[in-house]
């Protein structure tokens, strides 16, 4: 940093980042250091060294520039270093060190920290996945010895897969599938899908969603206004709409003509009711992930 005494100062008031940029020169010339800060926690969220390299040298072979990335993440970020483990597979795949967190010895998602060397041996670059953190409290991790078995999860999943038909390759013939119905995590704890963000914008697909049948005995379930809805959510699904905020629409498209909805936002995931005027696509099922309820009324 001695080496690059003129600083200037920018701070996003609407992301919360603070940009550092230290220079050389009044002229900005290379190198250049810019760094750019959480305003708030003070954390490092990346930053960026640009120096005049000879185009044509190559890089450390992985496992020097491994060594000398993590020399300098120990530096950073001290014990918290510990808890970065080297994936040697992504490394190669994006050419840079890739370290991925890992918290009792289980590797923390989207949580992957990457540190580029350049052929001097120098730190160029150090970039970490988009939302993720180092300041965590590790003690709220629920420790790996409560979750479940695998044999109890494989149980839990074969019920989340639902027997269906789609084209084959080719696009034409037929073939029989069991396709999942769920988000794609399971909570170790429990062997229930988890909600996940992508999920919410998937409402109808029932790619990521978990299927459970909506009329036990074959008993058909009606619901011909929000009342009705409403109670028929809290019968199959326990949902109290106790302070969320309502909404209703209908639908003039072809694909959706004849069909109302109606929409209550409490937390983060919307809880919706499809109803259907007409029987031309008679059929009852519940998407539990997602908190959506379609009901077809005849």
């Amino acid at each position: 940093m001695k080496e690059l005494p003129n600083q200037t100062m920018a701070i996003n008031e609407k992301s919360g980042v603070v940009v550092v940029t230290r220079t050389n020169k009044a002229d900005r010339s290379a190198p250049q250091l810019t760094i750019y800060l959480d305003r708030r926690s003070g954390e490092v969220n990346s930053f960026d060294l640009e120096v005049e390299v000879p185009n044509k040298e190559d890089k450390f072979s992985l496992e020097v520039q491994k060594e000398k990335a993590q020399t300098f993440l120990k530096e950073l970020f001290g014990q918290l270093a510990t808890e970065l483990q080297f994936d040697e597979s992504e490394s190669k795949r994006v050419n840079e060190v890739v370290f991925r967190r890992v918290i009792n010895g289980v590797p923390y998602l989207n949580q992957n920290v990457f540190v580029d060397v350049n052929s001097q041996g120098q730190i160029v670059s150090l970039n970490k996945d988009e939302n993720s953190s180092y300041l965590v409290d590790v003690s709220k991790f629920p420790e790996p010895t409560k979750a479940i078995s695998l044999e109890q999860a494989e149980k839990a999943l074969t019920s989340m897969m639902k027997l269906v038909y789609r084209l084959g390759p080719a696009g034409n013939d037929p073939v029989l599938t069991y396709q999942p119905m769920w988000s794609g995590y399971m909570d170790a704890q429990t062997g229930i899908s988890l909600e996940t963000r992508s999920a919410q914008f998937q409402p109808l697909s029932g790619q990521l969603s978990l299927a459970i049948p909506l009329t036990p005995g074959n008993q058909k379930l009606m619901a011909k206004n929000k009342d009705e809805a409403v109670a028929l959510l809290k019968s199959i699904v326990g949902f109290d709409s106790t302070g969320a905020a309502f909404s209703e629409q209908s639908f003039s498209d072809r694909m959706r003509e004849g069909m109302k909805e109606f929409r209550w936002q409490k937390g983060e995931l919307p809880v919706l009711a499809y109803i259907a005027e007409r029987n031309e696509q008679a059929g009852d099922s519940i998407d539990a992930f997602t908190g959506q309820i379609i009901q077809h009324k005849e």
